[in-house]
């Protein structure tokens, strides 16, 4: 697994290390930083990690993917989601974008692929993040 960077809690500044912050995946740090500086508070999040399993139609689907996903302290009225990802409400919300580690033909992913497109992926809800108005608080 990748090293996690960590954000200020008071600052909500991107720290390799400090003894105030939390931890955050490298490719979604600025984007956790920015979401946190604008007032959307965040509790959890992840950029997607390249874990492979053995492919078995039994494996539940839960184990063939994986994604990027941010998970919100409370419910944010949005004023749009970056494409690609989807936002699921429940008792809070998460904003996630699903990346599979198989083809539809149950063939295991090229990695390389694989990490272009949660690249691509990252930069968009970055971008997505970086363009959001400041919440009053």
């Amino acid at each position: 697994m990748d090293r996690c960077y960590f954000i200020d809690k008071e600052t909500f500044e991107v720290y390799k290390e400090h003894p105030n912050v939390f931890s955050v995946d490298p490719r979604i740090a600025n984007t956790v930083s920015m979401l946190n500086k604008l007032g959307y508070y965040t509790l959890a999040s992840c950029e997607g990690h390249w874990e492979i399993k053995e492919y078995d139609i039994s494996v539940p689907k839960e184990n063939r993917y994986t994604g990027i996903y941010i998970l919100f302290k409370e419910y944010y009225d949005f004023p749009n989601i970056p494409e690609g990802f989807e936002l699921e409400k429940e008792d809070r919300i998460t904003l996630r974008y699903t990346m599979e580690y198989y083809d539809e033909y149950g063939n295991h992913r090229n990695r390389f692929e694989f990490e272009r497109e949660k690249e691509k992926y990252c930069k968009i809800i970055e971008d997505w993040a970086n363009q959001l108005p400041e919440r009053e608080r």
